[in-house]
Parts: C-alpha cells; structure tokens; sequence
C-alpha cells in the first residue's frame, strides 16, 4: 500500500492537510531496507537489513543488488518575492560508500561507517532496475524533525548523557 499525504496552505500559513491509501501491486522485484538503529552518533558503524521479494511476496534469493550512501547537504537560498521572503531548499548529495550484495532466503546485511549529518542509503537492481532508499541522519541532534526549517539551528552532542565535571563537545552547524 502506498500512503499519499498532501497539505493545503492558506495565506496565513496554516494548512489543511488530508491523506489517503492506495493498494499498489509490484511488476517485479521489490528492495526492502530496514535500519537496524534508532539514533546512531557520528563516527560509529550502521547495520542495514536487506531483502529482495517477488511479486508473490517470497523472498528473491540470489539477486546481485547495488548499494550507494550518499551525504546529502542542505543549503537554504533566501529571495525576496513582493513583500516577502521565501526561501528554496537545495539539497547537494556525494557518494561516500557503495558495494554489492546478493539476496538469501534470509534478510542480508549491509554495514558502513558514517560521520555526523544527513544520509541516504540506495540499494538498487541494475537488470529489472528495482529501486529502494532509506533517509536519515547521524550525530546527536536537537533541533525538531522538520528539516526544512531555515530558521533552526542544527546542534550535536557528542554523547546521550554527561556526568558532573566532564567536558562535552557541542557542534553547531
């Protein structure tokens, strides 16, 4: 099932937001990707679980899969439009690992390292060109999850929690 979200917004910013299901039926091999992390802080290694399945919903055994990592940098351009300012949202990506793996009857794993900020994760079939990616980002964060707020500062920590008298590196970026 695919879940389509749109928001409506009125002049004064608010928004009227509405969302549907469709079924959907896969012409082929579909790549499924789930992280095996919750938050992870920069400089340490990701696991990922890969699968492949057919269309009946088995497991695909034995497909040869790409993967690619990819950092992805926000940079907000501000313009002014009338009266007001606006702003556009470019996201500028590099590759920062890839590799192959080949499906099982069980998931596969796929390990990296990453570094602090925001990533995306490909995991694609270059015959049938089934395609799949994940989002998400690495470091101790405190900002909210909107990420395409211009107007918020994206603060790290280098751990969860810190004892009296220890010295805690902050990163603003």
């Amino acid at each position: 099932r695919a879940r389509l979200v749109a928001t409506l917004f009125e002049l004064g910013g608010r928004g009227l937001t509405r969302s549907t299901s469709i079924g959907l039926r896969a012409r082929g091999l579909v790549i499924g990707i789930r992280p095996r992390f919750s938050e992870v802080a920069s400089g340490q290694s990701i696991s990922f679980d890969v699968v492949g399945l057919e269309q009946d919903g088995n497991l695909a055994a034995g497909k040869r899969l790409r993967w690619t990592l990819i950092r992805e940098r926000r940079q907000y351009h501000w313009e002014q439009v009338g009266r007001n300012w606006e702003y556009r949202v470019s996201i500028h990506s590099s590759e920062v690992d890839n590799g192959q793996l080949t499906t099982s009857q069980a998931p596969v794993s796929l390990t990296t390292e990453i570094d602090w900020g925001w990533y995306r994760l490909e995991v694609y079939d270059p015959q049938s060109e089934a395609a799949s990616s994940h989002r998400f980002r690495a470091g101790w964060w405190a900002v909210s999850e909107d990420t395409d707020s211009p107007d918020r500062v994206l603060i790290g920590l280098d751990a969860n929690s810190y004892l009296p008298g220890s010295t805690a590196r902050i990163r603003i970026e």
